[in-house]
């Protein structure tokens, strides 16, 4: 997959110094950074039916969102695709460049440019580039190979399933057989002593009627062959993706699977929320039967790990099972939605409204 870019803007952005105001320098940011947020309009444009599963003929246009007239400084980056009545945009705010941000503050971290204990924030400018000529958008246009997708009802999964998490009207139906969670769960599970891992696989589904939308089902769970296990930490290695490409080569060929892809990566944190303090605080606890704290968090790893390899698939999810202080589990599923990760919603199904392989 190839994308080709127009560029009318350049953007920077400078970290400061809370304390002082003392700022380190505008820093250039890769167009890159942007490529989630533009996966994210993408897909919302194939979801409301103004594009098919081919993005090749896809413009999306950047639009910052200047804090006044007389300054370069934006407050936020409005992305569209369309134009009138045939428009989606979604406006994004600074977080969109935090990644970028977190990674010119360790660099500046490493050179004793800060202290640990400095509280810093960021902005962000956008100027024209080349000529100078003052534009208001820039367009983008991606190369890439189509979606695949079946015919599909969502009020009919939406029926045979149950929510679960913070389930909205906003983000796209995940819809997991109950059998697949079950299995992913005997597949990563590896005792309290060991984080394990695997591969969720799915289809996409596009409804027509009586409205456009894009829903995933994920009917599948395998081995993540290759990986490297401690208490605290999992590491995939080229083995692991090799083995992955051809176990789908292989459900492919035999099973006649072409649209399957992987949807979602399900890994343990198999240790109480207090274990990585190592005060061992959930166990004597006299709250431990009410708390609500949970291991069922995303860390930064697990987020960078998500962008590799799910950069450009903006349908896709992280699944991660931890343990609460009662030492219950406790399974959460995360996405990438305007630079950062959030907790979403998802339907677990037992009997599916149709086969789904």
């Amino acid at each position: 997959m190839t994308a080709t870019h127009t560029k009318t803007y350049d953007f920077h952005a400078e970290i400061h110094r809370k304390s002082d105001g003392v700022g380190f320098g505008r820093r250039e940011v890769p167009r890159s950074i942007l490529e989630g947020p533009r996966e994210q309009v993408r897909f919302a444009a194939q979801r409301s039916g103004l594009l098919g599963p081919d993005q090749a003929d896809a413009d999306v246009c950047e639009t910052p969102q200047f804090r006044d007239d007389r300054t370069d400084q934006i407050k936020g980056l409005t992305l569209s695709i369309g134009k009138g009545k045939r428009c989606v945009q979604q406006t994004f705010d600074l977080r969109v460049f935090e990644t970028f941000a977190s990674t010119v503050t360790a660099d500046l971290l490493k050179n004793e440019l800060l202290a640990l204990d400095d509280r810093v924030g960021y902005r962000v400018f956008a100027r024209p580039s080349g000529n100078g000529t003052s534009v208001s958008e820039v367009k983008t246009r991606v190369l890439c190979q189509p979606l695949v997708w079946r015919d599909g009802q969502l009020d009919e999964w939406i029926a045979a399933g149950q929510p679960n998490g913070p389930v909205n009207d906003t983000d796209h139906g995940i819809f997991i057989l109950q059998e697949t969670l079950d299995h992913a769960h005997e597949l990563s599970w590896k005792g309290r002593d060991l984080e394990g891992g695997c591969w969720l696989l799915g289809s996409l589904y596009r409804q027509r009627k009586p409205y456009h939308d894009v829903f995933v089902v994920i009917h599948s769970a395998i081995e993540a062959h290759g990986v490297n296990h401690t208490q605290f930490g999992l590491e995939l290695t080229a083995d692991t993706y090799h083995q992955l490409q051809l176990q789908l080569e292989r459900r492919q060929n035999v099973l006649g699977l072409a649209d399957e892809e992987p949807m979602a990566f399900q890994h343990t944190h198999p240790f109480l929320p207090s274990d990585l303090e190592k005060s061992g605080g959930c166990v004597g606890c006299e709250k431990r039967h009410e708390c609500h704290l949970s291991s069922a968090f995303l860390s930064t790893h697990d987020a960078r790990f998500h962008n590799a390899v799910f950069g450009r698939s903006p349908y896709a999810v992280q699944i991660v099972v931890g343990l609460t202080p009662r030492e219950e589990f406790d399974l959460r599923m995360y996405c990438f939605d305007g630079g950062r990760f959030r907790e979403r919603g998802y339907y677990t199904v037992d009997v599916p409204p149709v086969p789904p392989v």
